[in-house]
Order: structure tokens, then C-alpha cells, then sequence
């Protein structure tokens, strides 16, 4: 019974994998089409609900992501279920560092692809609409009582830093060189009704250097690539926090804490001067191999491998003992 437990959470383990993949990536592309669609949108537009392009570039963004954040969502699963085997365990790794293997290298090859044959989705230039107050990053207010084809426009102008806030008319400026758009949305209207807050542009920031920092690896060949990944050692590694305590919601909150430490400390590596000694250090060291690419990545990654798995060798130890004890009477003797 023991065994058959264990299998079958291990297929259970394997479809909710191939369901994570799928869903979330999908999820993913469809929320970043949206959010692209509204920085190409100007007040008074009806926004389109889908754009495929923008839905393909956002599964080519996310799926790293999503194959990343797989991993978390298997270990909640292995803290729901807890087993008395390992074939879960090891289910969960192969399926782990089979995506950084195979799936993140071939969806960082696509990506090189589209950007050598300028296959990204460019944003579009749209003729801003009259009848709407805008703030300019001035801090003036403009208002377009007409605009042409030709994005030109003619309106009204409220001097914010006049000491009477003076107001002026102006005609026939050029809108596409205006400052009443954002850094990336077209209206500065649709930029302040769904522009990210500030903690989800943090995060996206975050992702954008750990992306940007795992293209420039896989651009530098396999060996570059090899260092980079291992800190998916480091990340597989988090499931030795899966029994740590007794309390599920605990352990679970080890292992989010564990996978958001050891990817801000790995683009603390690659991006922060602080380490810049220790790495130099590390790098003369091994400078007859040639291969490793920034060793106190590599080093930092595969000591997390090791701590973790120490943690989780000695949590199963007692895990296995507790449930041994627990079939057995006060007496020495198994319940029948």
C-alpha cells in the first residue's frame, strides 16, 4: 500500500507539472497580451481583447518563469502529501532539472531566433484623441480640442508653474514627440488606470535582470550556460524544507522564503560589486579551467544543493521515525 501511494502521487506529481507548464504559461501570455494591448491604447479606443503576436512573444517571456515558479508549486504539493518513499521526491527532481535542461535552453534558442529575425511585436504609434485632460510630465495640463491624421494637434494649455496658472492655446503640435505619454504606454490617460504597482514593478524589474543575465549565459555558449544553471541545483534543493516542521503552512513558507533568497542572491552575484572581490578571487583559482564561467555562482549554488539535502536527508530520517513509532503500541508491539 505504501508503494502504491507513492506511485501514484508521483503521477499526480507529473500531471500537475504538465498542467503548471501549460496553464500557467498560457495564463501568463494572456495576461502580458492585455497589458500590451493597453500600452498601445489611447483614451476613448475600445481595447481588443486578444492579440495572437503579443500572446506568442508572451509564452517565449514567460515560460522561464513558469518552469521557475513549477517547482514551488510541486514542493506545496509534496508538503499536502506527505509519503513514507522517495519516489516522489526524485519524481519532482527529474522533472525540475529536466526543464532547466532541455526546455529553458530551447526556449532561450527561440528567443534569439525572433530577436535576430526582428520578430518582436513593436509598439504601434497612436494618434491621441481630443476631448480628454492630459498631465504632462511638465506638470502642465493639456487639453486637444482637434487632432489630425497626422497625430498634429490643436488645444489648450493650463502653465501649472505660473503663479496664475496661465492658460494658452497652441496649434498644430506635433503629439507624437508630445510628453503626454509614459515610458512605455501610449496615453498617459491608460498608463495611470493600469500602470503596475510599485511592488509588482519591482518584482517585474527583478525578473527582468534574472532574464536578461540568463540570455547573456546562454548567448555565451554551453559552459556559460552550465554555470549559470546551477542554480537550479540550488532551487531543486528546497524540497529538504518540505518537513521541516510540523506545520504544513510553515514548511511551506521556508521553501518560498528559500527560492526568492537564492534567486536574488544569484543577481546579486552576477550584478552587485560587493562580490566582485570574492568572485576575482575564485576566478584566478580556477583560472586553468577556463570552462566555469563566475565560480562563486557556481560554488554558492552547489553548497545551497548540499545544505539543503543535508536538511532534508535529516527531516525524512525523523519523519520516518515518527511514523515507525506511530505503528507501534507502547508495548513494542504493532497494532494489527
Amino acid at each position: 500500500m505504501e508503494k502504491e501511494s507513492s506511485i501514484k502521487i508521483s503521477l499526480r506529481l507529473i500531471f500537475l507539472y504538465l498542467f503548471i507548464i501549460v496553464f500557467g504559461t498560457c495564463l501568463c501570455a494572456f495576461i502580458y497580451s492585455l497589458y500590451s494591448l493597453c500600452t498601445n491604447l489611447v483614451a476613448g479606443e475600445k481595447l481588443p481583447f486578444f492579440s495572437l503576436p503579443y500572446f506568442m512573444s508572451g509564452i517565449l517571456i514567460f515560460l522561464p518563469f513558469v518552469l521557475i515558479l513549477s517547482g514551488l508549486f510541486m514542493c506545496f504539493y509534496l508538503i499536502r502529501h506527505p509519503v513514507k518513499s522517495g519516489l516522489p521526491v526524485l519524481t519532482y527532481g527529474a522533472l525540475y532539472m529536466a526543464a532547466w535542461i532541455f526546455l529553458m535552453p530551447l526556449n532561450f534558442n527561440y528567443l534569439q531566433k525572433m530577436v535576430q529575425g526582428k520578430a518582436t511585436v513593436e509598439k504601434s504609434s497612436q494618434k491621441l484623441s481630443e476631448g480628454y485632460f492630459r498631465q504632462g510630465k511638465s506638470g502642465n495640463i493639456f487639453y486637444y480640442t482637434d487632432v489630425t491624421r497626422d497625430n498634429l494637434g490643436d488645444g489648450v494649455c493650463i502653465d501649472m508653474g505660473s503663479p496664475d496658472k496661465e492658460v494658452y492655446t497652441f496649434s498644430g503640435v506635433d503629439l507624437s514627440s508630445s510628453k503626454l505619454s509614459g515610458d512605455v504606454f501610449s496615453d498617459v490617460l491608460i498608463q495611470e488606470t493600469v500602470d503596475m504597482p510599485k511592488t509588482m514593478s519591482v518584482l517585474a524589474k527583478w525578473f527582468s535582470t534574472f532574464m536578461n543575465i540568463a540570455k547573456t549565459a546562454f548567448s555565451g555558449g554551453f559552459f556559460s550556460w552550465l554555470c549559470f544553471a546551477s542554480i537550479s541545483l540550488a532551487l531543486v534543493s528546497v524540497v529538504g524544507l518540505a518537513r521541516l516542521s510540523r506545520w504544513r503552512l510553515k514548511n511551506a513558507l521556508w521553501v518560498v522564503i528559500a527560492s526568492l533568497g537564492i534567486i536574488v542572491l544569484n543577481v546579486l552575484i552576477y550584478t552587485n560589486t560587493f562580490f566582485e572581490p570574492v568572485s576575482a578571487f575564485l576566478e584566478g583559482a580556477v583560472s586553468k579551467i577556463p570552462q566555469v564561467k563566475n565560480p562563486l555562482v557556481v560554488l554558492v549554488n552547489f553548497v545551497i544543493f548540499i545544505l539543503f539535502i543535508i536538511i532534508g536527508l535529516v527531516s525524512y530520517g525523523k519523519f520516518r521515525k515518527k511514523a515507525r513509532d506511530e505503528e507501534m503500541d507502547p508495548y513494542g508491539g504493532e497494532y494489527a
